[in-house]
């Protein structure tokens, strides 16, 4: 017995594709976004988000306040299955 495969609209997905793209440029061109948002972003990304938050943190140990407490936690539930095994098991 057959099953029908049901195609999702491609001219929808390019569409979309280009609209997202322009968006983004056009925000960044005009400073639209600050520069600490880093959401779906192609020139700021994840490493540019652990900085900010590490650059706000020294900036608070500075004042001499000795009443802060800094935590950073990770999701990285999903790291294990993109992860390059040979290389994990080199650095273990």
């Amino acid at each position: 017995m057959y099953r029908l495969i049901a195609l999702l609209n491609i001219v929808g997905k390019v569409i979309d594709k280009v609209l997202v793209k322009r968006m983004l440029f056009i925000a960044d061109t005009y400073g639209l976004l600050p520069r600490t948002y880093t959401g779906g972003r192609v020139v700021v990304g994840c490493k540019y988000a652990v900085y900010l938050l590490l650059e706000k943190i020294y900036a608070i140990w500075q004042t001499g306040d000795e009443d802060v407490v800094s935590l950073l936690m990770l999701n990285v539930s999903g790291v294990f299955n993109n992860v390059l095994h040979w290389r994990l098991i080199y650095c273990l």
